[in-house]
């Protein structure tokens, strides 16, 4: 979901590149992915709003997908960044690691309840 909207977010920022490059881990086991255009870059706004990682009534975002985008990279435990140079570049950082068997907010999930759909008792 993170990765088509930050593709489909580069796609219509009217570039007529759009590149895609996985970092492999560091030695912490992060991986990076960078989602890179050659459009005109993020508006001031969107970029100040995934730097900072917040919003306000005053300074908000108008895409609902890039908020979505940093809304679940940092559920995730991740991190966002905007190229500062040209802004055409937002990178996300994910822990690389197994599968979380801890639901989050009470919310029931396919690790918590086993692999057969069959044996879940709703």
């Amino acid at each position: 979901m993170v990765l088509v909207e930050l593709v489909e977010n580069a796609i219509t920022a009217g570039g007529s590149q759009v590149t895609v490059a996985v970092v492999p881990p560091d030695d912490d086991g992060r991986v990076t992915v960078e989602v890179r255009d050659d459009g005109p870059g993020l508006p001031a706004m969107e970029a100040r709003v995934l730097k900072q990682a917040s919003e306000s009534p005053v300074d908000h975002g108008s895409s609902f997908g890039l908020w979505m985008v940093n809304w679940l990279v940092t559920e995730m435990g991740g991190e966002v960044d905007v190229a500062a140079e040209d802004e055409t570049t937002v990178t996300i950082a994910l822990q690389q690691g197994g599968r979380d068997d801890t639901p989050r907010d009470g919310a029931v999930t396919e690790a918590a309840l086993g692999d057969d759909p069959n044996s879940w008792d709703w």
